[in-house]
Parts: structure tokens; C-alpha cells; sequence
């Protein structure tokens, strides 16, 4: 016993100054583990703000249902678009309309050849021929982008125009 005391007093400045440093040391890591204890608990506090509860594991649960319910809506959502865009592809999109003049001794371009084509290329040739007695009006339908029936060359020139109104969109 008399050595550890004799020891301590022959190193008595030496103690005290390891002493010092480890305590500062401590004080460091103490301010550390604070500032890391503060960032957690303003993460906590936003985590749990308008939350009536306390308990973490029940906002969690909540949240969990509140996802699960929007992707239960996202699902009902996508297959409402899916349908919709299947219904857009049967609408008529693609146009193609020339005018001109069908019979020589009239003035204006009022004669006209409408072609209206689905996503498909299926659709209608309207054709509207106007002359001094009076007009007509042909139709004639399209499968295809093609038709059974012959096209004038006006009828072949709107069909053509609707045609590549649907390439040039994809």
C-alpha cells in the first residue's frame, strides 16, 4: 500500500493532467451525444406534429393504412386510365380534309373530300361534291387505312393527310 501511495505522490501532476484530459475528452463526447440527441428529437417532434397520440408505433400504423389506401386508389385510378385510353384509340383523331373545285365552270374550292380516321385507321371519307344544281354527299368506309370502294384522287389525298397525322404523333 505504501508504494501506490508513494507512487500517486511522485506522479501526482501526471495523474492530474491524464485526469484532465479525460474528463474533457468525456465533456466532448457528452456535447456530441447531446447535439446528436437535439437532431433526433426535432425528427421526432416533426415526425409527430398534429399527431393526437404518443405512441411512434401507432402514427406508423396510420401512415401505413393512409399508403396502402393510395395504392389501392392508384391502382383503381390506372385501370381507369388504361380503359379511357382504349376508348381514346376508337375515337376519330385523325383528320385530313381537302378542298377543291369539282366541277370547272364553278368558282370557289366548295367542293371538299373529309377523311376521319380512329387510332386504327379506321374511320370515314365524307365527300361533298357541290355544283350549280345542287350537292352531294358520298361516304365511304375506311378498314385499315384502306377502303373496297375507289377513291378519287382528292378522296386519296385526305386519307393519305389523316394517315400521317397518326405517324407523325407517335
Amino acid at each position: 500500500m505504501d508504494n501506490i501511495i508513494n507512487f500517486i505522490q511522485s506522479n501526482n501532476n501526471t495523474i492530474l493532467f491524464v485526469l484532465m484530459i479525460t474528463t474533457v475528452l468525456l465533456l466532448l463526447i457528452m456535447l456530441s451525444s447531446q447535439m446528436r440527441i437535439s437532431k433526433l428529437k426535432k425528427k421526432y417532434d416533426l415526425l409527430l406534429k398534429d399527431v393526437d397520440s404518443v405512441n411512434l408505433e401507432d402514427v406508423l400504423f396510420e401512415h401505413l393504412e393512409k399508403v396502402n389506401s393510395v395504392k389501392e386508389e392508384l391502382r383503381v385510378v390506372d385501370g381507369k386510365c388504361m380503359k379511357l385510353d382504349q376508348r381514346l384509340r376508337l375515337t376519330l383523331q385523325n383528320v385530313g380534309i381537302i378542298r377543291y373545285n369539282a366541277f370547272d365552270d364553278m368558282g370557289s374550292d366548295l367542293s371538299f373530300s373529309l377523311a376521319m380516321l380512329d387510332d386504327n385507321l379506321d374511320g370515314v371519307i365524307i365527300t361533298s361534291l357541290y355544283g350549280r344544281d345542287g350537292c352531294s354527299i358520298y361516304g365511304k368506309p375506311v378498314k385499315g387505312s384502306e377502303t373496297k370502294y375507289t377513291l378519287s384522287k382528292e378522296e386519296t389525298e385526305a386519307l393519305q393527310i389523316a394517315s400521317s397525322k397518326r405517324n407523325s404523333k407517335k
